[in-house]
């Protein structure tokens, strides 16, 4: 179980470095990838489903990183956000996503340094 949920903070920390070289190899591209997420109910249950994925990725291996606390908290967060979002009508997700988005495509090159920084920063502490 531990090397599964190894393997998943592995994969949540690449995703975020690959994300930030995909900004910016390909911005429009990222751009249209984050504005689906909350584009239909079947889009957001996916992306739920990965958040509590990765969530119980990071509290099953908080143990073995080197912030246990803040790796178990951040884990508790992803899945209790995601839980969160799931009880609430997708509709309310896509509204919040249509107001935020913008702003984000905006400034998606700091975004994508802080995806970066975030990236880095998880397979430090896990490895």
């Amino acid at each position: 179980m531990t090397t599964l949920a190894g393997i998943t903070v592995l994969l949540v920390g690449l995703w975020l470095i690959g994300f930030a070289a995909w900004v910016l190899v390909a911005p429009a591209r990222a751009r249209d990838l984050l504005g689906r997420f909350a584009d239909s109910f079947r889009a957001h249950l996916i992306e739920m489903v990965l958040r509590i994925v990765a969530g119980w990725g990071f509290v099953q291996y908080a143990p073995a990183m080197r912030f246990p606390v803040a790796a178990e908290i951040f884990g508790w967060v992803l899945v209790a956000s995601s839980v969160v979002l799931l009880l609430l009508p997708w509709r309310m997700h896509n509204r919040f996503a249509a107001r935020v988005m913008p702003f984000v495509y905006q400034h998606i090159a700091i975004y994508a340094i802080l995806s970066c920084a975030l990236g880095v920063l998880v397979l430090y502490a896990a490895y």
